[in-house]
């Protein structure tokens, strides 16, 4: 009986497979560059979500500090909670000369 499957689908051992190997690629690599060198590829590779997000302004030293450590660690650069905007910050004016 024809169910509309094509016969090209994988079978439950390749799914089965593919989860591992997924699974793996999440819990053995911390960022992209580890999972191309140990897999060859990153098709699999999805950064972990566990960063915080940040209060510091964009260009500040210390949301580059907090980028750095996010690339080290190997979370995702940008976070949604991140700062947009530089709405109330007071910064030093400098008169024109």
């Amino acid at each position: 009986m024809d169910r509309g499957i094509p016969d090209h689908t994988d079978s439950f051992k390749d799914l089965r497979r593919k989860a591992s190997f997924m699974h793996d690629v999440r819990n053995d690599v911390r960022n992209v560059f580890e999972a191309i060198l140990k897999y060859g590829h990153d098709e699999d590779f999805a950064p972990p979500k566990d960063c915080a997000p940040t209060n510091a302004p964009a260009g500040s030293e210390d949301k580059i500090e907090i980028l750095r450590e996010r690339i080290a660690l190997g979370q995702p650069l940008w976070h949604d909670q991140d700062r947009l905007d530089y709405s109330g910050l007071t910064g030093a004016i400098r008169p024109r000369e």
